[in-house]
């Protein structure tokens, strides 16, 4: 992701098996940092072993970036703020997702800062699991900038206060779970999924309509009107 005063690029990235990192590069200079994922989370107890980066988000005003992280495997990790000076980054903060699924836990798929929270998307089997949001700390004062969201980053996007993603999830769960008397589709909805942002509510589902082949005209009428 650029930097909103578009002086730098962040990148993260990984492998199956974790063992990720992030890059920052200043784009007027070339000059560019690469910090291994278990130099970025050294200070925190307890790490099994480095997870990838999931989604990088820059706040506001580029004081701050958020990431997302999974494990092996695409196992569930939690998602981070580093402060951002230069091309360093210094662990701030901690958002740990209490999934409802007591089979498998869900793994991010991306990760937003809008108003003064962070979302996290993940790959989940329950609805309820798609979306979650934290406050980051007042003291921080990190924001988004709400007036420009980076889709390709996040794979959300806050409008009319709910956050709005694919219904994502894992087609193994349809065998995984069939012993258990708990058929799934491998997807947590088709169609959108749609989470208070404020006010509270109810996660829902919105139905979208696939274009048949030949149809573009009309599945873009069709698209047009999901706003």
């Amino acid at each position: 992701m650029f930097s909103n005063d578009g002086t730098r690029l962040a990148v993260g990235g990984g492998t199956w098996y974790g063992e990720g990192g992030v890059m920052i590069a200043e784009l007027e200079t070339g000059t560019f940092r690469c910090t291994a994922a278990s130099d970025l989370l050294a200070t925190i107890p307890n790490q099994r072993n480095a997870p990838s980066i999931a989604g990088v988000y820059f706040s506001a005003d580029d004081r701050y970036l958020a990431v997302a992280t999974r494990g092996s495997g695409q196992s569930y990790r939690p998602s981070h703020l580093f402060a951002v000076e230069a091309l360093e980054l210094a662990h701030r903060s901690v958002m740990v997702h209490r999934s409802e699924d007591t089979i498998g836990r869900p793994f991010a798929t991306g990760v937003q800062l809008a108003g003064s929270s962070m979302i996290t998307r993940h790959n989940a089997a329950f609805l309820a699991d798609c979306i979650s949001m934290h406050e980051t700390p007042p003291r921080l004062e990190c924001r988004g900038d709400d007036s420009r969201q980076h889709l390709t980053h996040s794979r959300m996007i806050v409008r009319c206060g709910r956050v709005l993603t694919g219904g994502g999830g894992s087609p193994a769960l349809v065998e995984w779970r069939a012993d258990l008397g708990r058929r799934e589709s491998g997807k947590v909805a088709v169609g959108l999924v749609s989470a208070p942002f404020v006010g509270g509510g109810a996660v829902e589902v919105v139905p979208v309509r696939a274009c048949a082949p030949g149809d573009g005209d009309r599945g873009a009428a069709r698209a047009g009107r999901i706003s």
